[in-house]
C-alpha cells in the first residue's frame, strides 16, 4: 500500500488556473563527443545543470514537474548553447519551501550560479509565465523568451474554456493517498503526450507530489501582475501552444503574442499541453529561429 502523504494544501498555481475554469561513441573526432553536464546546487537548495557550450539559455519547467521533461530539448540545443536547467523549489532534487519565497529570486540565484549574466528564457506552462514575470523585473538579464503552453498569474479563462476533468483529483487530494492523487492527476489531459513518452512523464509527476504540502501563498507574486505590463516587455517573443491543449491556454497564448511588442504566435497542429516532451523538435526551432537578441 502507497504511504499517506503528510498533509495536502489547495491546488498549486498552474492548475488552479486550469481548475478554476479550468550519446555518441568516444572517437578520435573529439567534436563528436557529447556534451558533457554539470550537476550543482545553489546555496539556497535548488539543483541545476549545465550542458554545452555557447549562449545561455534557462529551461524552466511546470508545475509538479521537474528539470527531466527538457531531456531532449537539451539534446536538441547542447550543440551550441550553454543549456540550464533546474528544479522549481520543492519539485525534484531541490529544497521544499518553509515559508515565504520568490521563484523569480530563486531563477536569479540558479543563473549566478551558473556564471550567466543573461541568457535566454524558455518556460512551460507556469515556468513561462515566471519567464514573464522575470523579463519584466529583470529586463537586462533576459536576452529572449520562448513561452511554451503558458500559463500567467493572473489569467482567468473563460467559462468553458476547460473541460470539467479536475474532479478526481479534488477528491483524492483530501485523502493524502499517494498512489490515488498520483493516479488522478496522470489523468489529466495536461499530462498525456506520445504514449512512447507517457511512462517518463507519470514517473515525473509521482515523483513531484510533495508539492502539494506547501502553501500557495507562500509564494510571492509580482509587484505587478504581468498581463498588465506586457508592453514593457523587451525581449524578442516567441508563443508556442498545441492545437490540443485546453482552449484557456490557447486563449491565454492568443493574448500573449497580441500584447507582447513584436511576438510572434506559433501553434502546433495536433500538439499537447506538454511540447518539451512531445515535440522538443518544436521548442529547440523556436529557440533557434527567434529574433536575435
Amino acid at each position: 500500500m502507497t504511504p499517506p502523504l503528510r498533509r495536502f494544501r489547495r491546488l498549486p498555481g498552474a492548475l488552479l488556473l486550469l481548475a478554476a475554469a479550468c550519446a555518441g561513441d568516444a572517437g578520435p573526432d573529439a567534436s563528436a563527443r557529447p556534451p558533457e553536464t554539470r550537476v550543482d546546487t545553489t546555496a539556497g537548495g535548488l539543483v541545476w545543470s549545465a550542458t554545452g557550450e555557447g549562449p545561455g539559455v534557462v529551461l524552466i519547467h511546470g508545475t509538479n514537474l521537474d528539470r527531466r521533461i527538457w531531456r531532449a530539448a537539451v539534446e536538441a540545443l547542447a550543440a551550441d548553447h550553454r543549456v540550464v536547467t533546474y528544479d522549481l523549489r520543492s519539485h525534484g532534487g531541490s529544497v521544499d519551501a518553509a515559508g515565504p519565497w520568490s521563484d523569480l529570486a530563486d531563477l536569479a540565484e540558479v543563473m549566478d550560479a551558473a556564471g550567466l549574466t543573461r541568457a535566454r528564457l524558455v518556460g512551460l506552462s507556469a515556468g513561462a509565465g515566471m519567464a514573464l514575470e522575470f523579463a519584466l523585473e529583470e529586463p537586462a538579464r533576459v536576452a529572449g523568451l520562448v513561452l511554451v503552453s503558458p500559463s500567467v498569474r493572473g489569467f482567468r479563462p473563460a467559462p468553458g474554456d476547460v473541460p470539467d476533468v479536475f474532479g478526481p483529483l479534488m477528491e483524492a487530494l483530501p485523502t493524502g493517498d499517494a498512489g490515488a492523487i498520483g493516479d488522478a492527476l496522470t489523468a489529466l489531459p495536461t499530462f498525456r503526450v506520445d504514449p512512447a513518452r507517457q511512462a517518463e512523464v507519470d514517473a515525473v509527476v509521482r515523483h513531484n507530489l510533495r508539492l502539494f504540502q506547501v502553501d500557495p501563498s507562500w509564494a510571492l507574486p509580482p509587484s505587478t501582475p504581468p498581463l498588465e505590463r506586457l508592453g514593457d516587455v523587451a525581449a524578442p517573443t516567441t508563443v508556442l501552444v498545441g492545437t490540443e491543449d485546453f482552449a484557456a491556454t490557447r486563449r491565454l497564448a492568443e493574448a500573449l503574442a497580441e500584447g507582447v511588442p513584436g511576438a510572434a504566435l506559433q501553434v502546433v497542429e495536433g500538439a499537447p499541453h506538454l511540447l518539451p516532451v512531445d515535440r522538443p523538435e518544436v521548442v529547440a526551432a523556436a529557440l533557434r529561429t527567434a529574433p536575435p537578441p
